[in-house]
Protein backbone atom coordinates (compact mmCIF):
# COMPACT_ATOMS: atom_id res chain seq x y z
CA UNK A 1 0.00 0.00 0.00
CA UNK A 2 1.75 3.11 -1.30
CA UNK A 3 -0.86 5.53 1.43
CA UNK A 4 -0.60 6.23 5.25
CA UNK A 5 -3.13 8.12 6.82
CA UNK A 6 -2.62 9.51 10.01
CA UNK A 7 -6.40 8.64 11.40
CA UNK A 8 -5.75 9.68 14.71
CA UNK A 9 -5.47 12.84 13.87
CA UNK A 10 -8.32 13.17 11.51
CA UNK A 11 -10.46 11.49 14.64
CA UNK A 12 -8.94 14.09 17.06
CA UNK A 13 -9.94 16.77 14.62
CA UNK A 14 -13.61 15.53 13.99
CA UNK A 15 -13.66 15.35 17.83
CA UNK A 16 -13.18 18.51 18.28
CA UNK A 17 -15.42 19.78 15.77
CA UNK A 18 -18.52 17.81 17.05
CA UNK A 19 -18.00 19.40 20.48
CA UNK A 20 -17.58 22.93 19.31
CA UNK A 21 -20.78 22.68 16.77
CA UNK A 22 -22.36 21.01 20.11
CA UNK A 23 -21.32 23.89 22.60
CA UNK A 24 -22.45 26.65 19.79
CA UNK A 25 -25.45 25.02 19.41
CA UNK A 26 -26.52 24.16 23.62
CA UNK A 27 -25.75 28.26 24.35
CA UNK A 28 -28.09 29.24 21.14
CA UNK A 29 -30.61 27.24 22.61
CA UNK A 30 -30.03 28.55 26.06
CA UNK A 31 -30.49 32.16 24.93
CA UNK A 32 -33.55 31.50 23.03
CA UNK A 33 -34.54 29.97 26.62
CA UNK A 34 -33.95 32.83 28.95
CA UNK A 35 -35.16 35.12 26.41
CA UNK A 36 -38.87 33.64 27.01
CA UNK A 37 -38.46 35.01 30.22
CA UNK A 38 -36.74 38.29 30.08
CA UNK A 39 -39.94 40.30 30.35
CA UNK A 40 -40.11 38.97 33.96
CA UNK A 41 -36.36 39.20 34.80
CA UNK A 42 -34.77 41.67 32.96
CA UNK A 43 -31.10 40.80 34.30
CA UNK A 44 -31.15 37.56 32.04
CA UNK A 45 -30.71 39.73 28.91
CA UNK A 46 -27.17 40.07 30.68
CA UNK A 47 -26.79 35.86 29.98
CA UNK A 48 -29.20 35.67 26.65
CA UNK A 49 -27.26 37.54 24.44
CA UNK A 50 -24.06 36.89 25.16
CA UNK A 51 -24.71 33.27 25.07
CA UNK A 52 -26.51 34.11 21.60
CA UNK A 53 -23.61 36.12 20.06
CA UNK A 54 -20.92 33.66 21.10
CA UNK A 55 -22.94 30.36 20.53
CA UNK A 56 -24.15 30.85 17.27
CA UNK A 57 -21.11 31.94 14.93
CA UNK A 58 -19.48 29.06 17.54
CA UNK A 59 -23.07 26.63 15.98
CA UNK A 60 -21.83 27.95 12.40
CA UNK A 61 -18.27 27.19 12.66
CA UNK A 62 -18.36 23.76 14.28
CA UNK A 63 -20.83 22.66 11.38
CA UNK A 64 -18.45 24.19 8.58
CA UNK A 65 -15.25 22.43 11.00
CA UNK A 66 -17.27 18.90 10.55
CA UNK A 67 -18.28 19.35 6.93
CA UNK A 68 -14.64 19.85 6.67
CA UNK A 69 -13.22 16.46 8.49
CA UNK A 70 -16.03 14.68 6.70
CA UNK A 71 -14.52 15.55 3.40
CA UNK A 72 -10.85 15.29 4.72
CA UNK A 73 -11.35 11.80 5.49
CA UNK A 74 -12.31 10.66 2.26
CA UNK A 75 -9.72 13.32 0.11
CA UNK A 76 -6.56 10.91 0.81
CA UNK A 77 -8.07 8.15 -1.31
CA UNK A 78 -8.77 10.67 -4.01
CA UNK A 79 -5.49 11.99 -4.27
CA UNK A 80 -3.92 8.49 -4.27
CA UNK A 81 -6.37 7.73 -7.04
CA UNK A 82 -5.25 10.74 -9.07
CA UNK A 83 -1.34 10.24 -8.16
CA UNK A 84 -1.37 6.74 -9.16
CA UNK A 85 1.84 6.08 -7.22
CA UNK A 86 4.64 4.04 -8.39
CA UNK A 87 6.74 1.52 -5.97
CA UNK A 88 9.19 3.48 -5.42
CA UNK A 89 6.62 6.92 -4.21
CA UNK A 90 5.01 6.82 -0.28
CA UNK A 91 2.46 9.21 -0.16
CA UNK A 92 1.97 9.74 3.28
CA UNK A 93 -1.46 12.16 4.83
CA UNK A 94 -1.38 14.54 8.08
CA UNK A 95 2.05 14.29 8.92
CA UNK A 96 3.34 15.93 12.45
CA UNK A 97 6.41 17.69 12.15
CA UNK A 98 8.45 20.27 14.28
CA UNK A 99 4.71 21.67 15.68
CA UNK A 100 2.93 22.09 12.24
CA UNK A 101 0.69 19.72 10.41
CA UNK A 102 2.02 18.35 6.92
CA UNK A 103 -1.17 17.81 4.84
CA UNK A 104 0.45 15.59 2.38
CA UNK A 105 4.06 14.20 1.68
CA UNK A 106 5.08 12.42 -1.21
CA UNK A 107 8.19 10.61 -1.04
CA UNK A 108 9.83 9.26 -4.50
CA UNK A 109 13.38 8.88 -5.86
CA UNK A 110 13.31 12.65 -7.02
CA UNK A 111 12.88 13.73 -3.12
CA UNK A 112 10.35 14.82 -0.92
CA UNK A 113 7.17 16.48 -2.07
CA UNK A 114 5.39 18.84 0.80
CA UNK A 115 1.78 19.56 -1.08
CA UNK A 116 -0.50 21.84 0.05
CA UNK A 117 -3.89 20.87 -0.95
CA UNK A 118 -6.27 23.87 -1.23
CA UNK A 119 -9.61 25.06 -3.60
CA UNK A 120 -13.16 24.93 -2.27
CA UNK A 121 -14.73 21.63 -1.75
CA UNK A 122 -17.87 22.80 -3.83
CA UNK A 123 -16.98 25.19 -6.36
CA UNK A 124 -17.38 22.85 -9.17
CA UNK A 125 -17.98 25.84 -11.79
CA UNK A 126 -15.14 27.22 -10.80
CA UNK A 127 -16.90 30.85 -10.23
CA UNK A 128 -14.27 31.72 -7.92
CA UNK A 129 -10.68 32.37 -9.54
CA UNK A 130 -7.99 32.45 -7.43
CA UNK A 131 -4.83 34.64 -8.45
CA UNK A 132 -0.91 34.85 -7.39
CA UNK A 133 1.28 38.38 -7.68
CA UNK A 134 4.24 38.98 -5.86
CA UNK A 135 4.59 41.91 -3.96
CA UNK A 136 8.32 43.16 -2.49
CA UNK A 137 9.18 39.58 -3.17
CA UNK A 138 6.49 37.55 -1.26
CA UNK A 139 3.50 35.73 -2.86
CA UNK A 140 -0.20 37.80 -2.88
CA UNK A 141 -2.54 35.18 -3.08
CA UNK A 142 -6.48 36.29 -3.18
CA UNK A 143 -9.55 34.94 -3.95
CA UNK A 144 -12.94 37.29 -4.32
CA UNK A 145 -15.74 35.35 -2.31
CA UNK A 146 -19.33 36.87 -1.70
CA UNK A 147 -19.90 37.97 2.13
CA UNK A 148 -22.97 35.18 1.79
CA UNK A 149 -20.70 32.67 0.54
CA UNK A 150 -18.16 33.53 3.30
CA UNK A 151 -20.60 33.34 5.73
CA UNK A 152 -22.06 29.97 4.42
CA UNK A 153 -18.44 28.38 4.47
CA UNK A 154 -17.39 29.66 7.73
CA UNK A 155 -15.29 26.61 9.30
CA UNK A 156 -14.31 25.56 6.04
CA UNK A 157 -10.86 25.56 4.88
CA UNK A 158 -10.02 29.19 2.78
CA UNK A 159 -7.44 30.12 0.48
CA UNK A 160 -4.95 31.91 3.45
CA UNK A 161 -1.61 32.38 1.70
CA UNK A 162 -0.50 28.82 0.81
CA UNK A 163 3.11 29.87 0.34
CA UNK A 164 3.61 31.27 4.03
CA UNK A 165 2.61 27.75 5.02
CA UNK A 166 5.00 25.83 2.48
CA UNK A 167 7.66 27.99 3.48
CA UNK A 168 7.04 27.12 7.23
CA UNK A 169 6.25 23.15 6.90
CA UNK A 170 9.35 22.92 4.62
CA UNK A 171 11.63 24.67 7.16
CA UNK A 172 10.22 22.50 10.10
CA UNK A 173 10.87 19.42 7.50
CA UNK A 174 14.05 19.99 7.16
CA UNK A 175 15.31 20.56 10.30
CA UNK A 176 13.58 17.39 11.02
CA UNK A 177 15.90 15.78 8.24
CA UNK A 178 18.99 17.29 9.39
CA UNK A 179 18.49 16.01 12.87
CA UNK A 180 18.29 12.62 10.90
CA UNK A 181 21.96 13.10 10.15
CA UNK A 182 21.94 11.86 6.14
CA UNK A 183 25.20 11.52 4.56
CA UNK A 184 23.28 13.21 1.29
CA UNK A 185 20.57 15.79 1.73
CA UNK A 186 17.25 14.95 0.74
CA UNK A 187 15.96 17.50 -2.12
CA UNK A 188 12.54 18.98 -0.32
CA UNK A 189 10.49 20.69 -3.04
CA UNK A 190 6.99 22.55 -1.78
CA UNK A 191 3.43 21.90 -4.79
CA UNK A 192 0.23 24.09 -4.03
CA UNK A 193 -2.23 22.13 -5.18
CA UNK A 194 -5.78 22.70 -6.00
CA UNK A 195 -8.35 19.96 -5.66
CA UNK A 196 -11.09 20.72 -8.31
CA UNK A 197 -10.22 21.23 -12.04
CA UNK A 198 -12.47 23.55 -12.30
CA UNK A 199 -11.03 26.46 -10.28
CA UNK A 200 -9.58 28.84 -11.99
CA UNK A 201 -5.94 30.03 -11.59
CA UNK A 202 -4.37 32.65 -12.89
CA UNK A 203 -0.87 32.77 -11.09
CA UNK A 204 1.43 35.67 -12.61
CA UNK A 205 4.11 34.54 -10.26
CA UNK A 206 5.04 32.13 -7.48
CA UNK A 207 7.57 31.00 -5.70
CA UNK A 208 6.04 27.59 -5.85
CA UNK A 209 4.45 25.23 -8.55
CA UNK A 210 0.75 25.62 -8.58
CA UNK A 211 -1.30 23.20 -10.26
CA UNK A 212 -4.57 20.89 -10.08
CA UNK A 213 -4.71 17.52 -8.49
CA UNK A 214 -5.20 15.83 -12.54
CA UNK A 215 -2.38 17.29 -13.18
CA UNK A 216 -0.15 15.75 -10.23
CA UNK A 217 0.89 13.16 -12.06
CA UNK A 218 1.94 14.20 -15.17
CA UNK A 219 3.68 16.91 -13.26
CA UNK A 220 6.07 14.20 -11.44
CA UNK A 221 6.62 12.13 -14.92
CA UNK A 222 7.84 15.64 -16.25
CA UNK A 223 10.70 15.85 -13.58
CA UNK A 224 10.90 19.83 -14.05
CA UNK A 225 10.69 22.31 -11.08
CA UNK A 226 10.32 25.78 -12.95
CA UNK A 227 14.02 25.67 -14.69
CA UNK A 228 15.62 23.09 -12.21
CA UNK A 229 16.01 19.01 -12.85
CA UNK A 230 14.57 16.97 -10.42
CA UNK A 231 16.07 14.25 -11.38
CA UNK A 232 19.49 15.39 -10.90
CA UNK A 233 20.23 14.00 -7.51
CA UNK A 234 18.18 10.97 -7.34
CA UNK A 235 17.83 9.67 -3.89
CA UNK A 236 18.78 6.17 -2.81
CA UNK A 237 17.27 3.26 -1.59
CA UNK A 238 18.56 3.13 1.77
CA UNK A 239 17.99 6.91 2.15
CA UNK A 240 13.92 6.21 1.27
CA UNK A 241 13.90 3.24 3.65
CA UNK A 242 15.34 5.48 6.74
CA UNK A 243 13.33 8.42 5.40
CA UNK A 244 10.05 6.02 5.94
CA UNK A 245 10.85 4.71 9.08
CA UNK A 246 11.40 8.00 9.95
CA UNK A 247 7.98 9.65 8.93
CA UNK A 248 6.24 6.21 10.25
CA UNK A 249 7.22 7.74 13.39
CA UNK A 250 6.32 10.53 13.53
CA UNK A 251 2.57 9.57 12.82
CA UNK A 252 2.84 6.85 15.45
CA UNK A 253 2.96 3.69 12.70
CA UNK A 254 4.80 1.26 14.13
CA UNK A 255 5.74 -1.72 12.12
CA UNK A 256 4.18 -4.64 13.26
CA UNK A 257 6.27 -7.47 14.17
CA UNK A 258 5.74 -10.14 11.37
CA UNK A 259 4.22 -13.27 14.08
CA UNK A 260 6.80 -16.42 14.06
CA UNK A 261 6.51 -18.97 11.63
CA UNK A 262 4.51 -22.09 13.02
CA UNK A 263 6.61 -25.06 13.13
CA UNK A 264 5.42 -28.24 11.09
CA UNK A 265 3.92 -30.89 12.99
CA UNK A 266 6.41 -34.15 13.31
CA UNK A 267 4.74 -36.76 10.72
CA UNK A 268 4.25 -40.05 12.22
CA UNK A 269 5.06 -42.95 9.60
CA UNK A 270 2.26 -45.66 9.08
CA UNK A 271 4.44 -49.31 8.98
CA UNK A 272 4.20 -48.75 5.00
CA UNK A 273 6.09 -45.77 5.13
CA UNK A 274 8.71 -47.36 6.77
CA UNK A 275 9.18 -50.23 4.49
CA UNK A 276 9.00 -47.90 1.57
CA UNK A 277 11.99 -46.25 3.29
CA UNK A 278 13.86 -49.24 3.94
CA UNK A 279 13.11 -50.73 0.54
CA UNK A 280 14.62 -47.20 -0.71
CA UNK A 281 17.68 -47.60 1.25
CA UNK A 282 18.22 -51.35 0.38
CA UNK A 283 18.04 -50.31 -3.64
CA UNK A 284 20.71 -47.73 -3.24
CA UNK A 285 23.00 -49.76 -0.95
CA UNK A 286 22.91 -52.16 -4.27
CA UNK A 287 23.19 -49.42 -6.84
CA UNK A 288 26.35 -48.19 -4.66
CA UNK A 289 27.41 -52.09 -4.51
CA UNK A 290 27.19 -52.29 -7.79
CA UNK A 291 29.27 -49.12 -8.70
CA UNK A 292 32.34 -50.00 -6.38
CA UNK A 293 32.63 -53.20 -4.43
CA UNK A 294 34.40 -52.04 -1.59
CA UNK A 295 32.00 -49.01 -1.01
CA UNK A 296 28.94 -51.39 -1.71
CA UNK A 297 30.06 -53.88 1.23
CA UNK A 298 30.43 -51.21 3.79
CA UNK A 299 27.08 -49.83 3.26
CA UNK A 300 25.52 -53.31 3.35
CA UNK A 301 27.11 -53.51 6.63
CA UNK A 302 25.88 -50.50 7.89
CA UNK A 303 22.52 -51.29 6.12
CA UNK A 304 22.57 -54.90 8.08
CA UNK A 305 24.46 -53.19 11.55
CA UNK A 306 21.17 -53.34 14.74
CA UNK A 307 20.89 -49.93 16.58
CA UNK A 308 23.28 -49.12 19.32
CA UNK A 309 21.45 -49.76 22.01
CA UNK A 310 20.04 -53.20 20.02
CA UNK A 311 23.24 -53.85 19.29
CA UNK A 312 24.53 -54.14 22.84
CA UNK A 313 21.47 -56.01 24.28
CA UNK A 314 21.95 -59.16 21.02
CA UNK A 315 25.56 -59.17 21.46
CA UNK A 316 25.67 -59.79 24.74
CA UNK A 317 22.76 -62.43 24.39
CA UNK A 318 25.45 -63.91 21.83
CA UNK A 319 28.24 -63.89 24.20
CA UNK A 320 26.22 -65.62 26.88
CA UNK A 321 25.07 -68.42 24.67
CA UNK A 322 28.72 -69.00 23.36
CA UNK A 323 29.80 -69.45 26.86
CA UNK A 324 26.67 -71.76 27.41
CA UNK A 325 27.94 -73.97 23.94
Amino acid sequence: MNLSVNEQYIKSRRRAATRMQAAGLLLTILSFGLSLFMGAEYWLVFIAYPALIVGFPLWQYGRGQSRRWQAETKLPAIVLEELRPTPRQQLYAFVPVGGTVIDYLLLSGEGLFVIEMRGLTEDEKGRYPVQCRQVNGKDRWTQRLPIIERLARMGEPGLGNPSAALDSKIAALKTWLDSQGFARPIPVWGLVVFRQPTTILDIEESTYEVLHLNELRSFLNLGQYFDEDMRANQVTSEDRNRVNAGVRGLMGLTATPAPPAAKAPARKLSPEARAEQERVREIRAARVAAANPAAGKAAARRSAAPPANGATKNGAKEVGSRKDS
